[in-house]
């Protein structure tokens, strides 16, 4: 289950947290993938209610701040559940800064358009 911040007011973080879902629904190694936001349906409690099984939730924020730290967690120890475990915020993860070191590989390299723009002196 994928825990992200969600907004009534725009569905962009609803709609990244579902792509990234998808993607990992789509590696089979789950299951099932599904979503549940802070700030928009589906909330947590109705998410979990029609999973099935143990239920695995990352929280879908960059560090441990305010949603990260306490919202996160707070809200799957509400549910009281023995077969739910809170498995930390992404931007926490070890692996989350090689992750970043070849993203920014792939975007130096010369076929990609932020190379381009850097050797032309308009990226920064």
């Amino acid at each position: 289950m994928l825990l992200a911040h969600g907004s009534s007011n725009n569905p962009a973080s609803r709609l990244g947290a579902e792509r990234i879902a998808e993607s990992i629904a789509r590696s089979g190694v789950f299951a099932g993938v599904r979503t549940a936001f802070l700030e928009e349906a589906p909330f947590l409690a109705d998410a979990i209610a029609v999973s099935r099984g143990p239920t695995l939730v990352i929280g879908m924020f960059a560090c441990e701040g305010l949603h990260g730290a306490d919202d996160a967690r707070q809200r799957v120890t509400e549910l009281a559940h023995s077969d739910i475990a809170f498995a930390g915020n992404v931007g926490t993860f070890d692996a989350l800064p090689e992750v970043i070191a070849a993203a920014i590989r792939r975007a130096r390299s010369p076929a990609s358009k932020f190379a381009r723009l850097l050797d032309a002196g308009q990226a920064c």
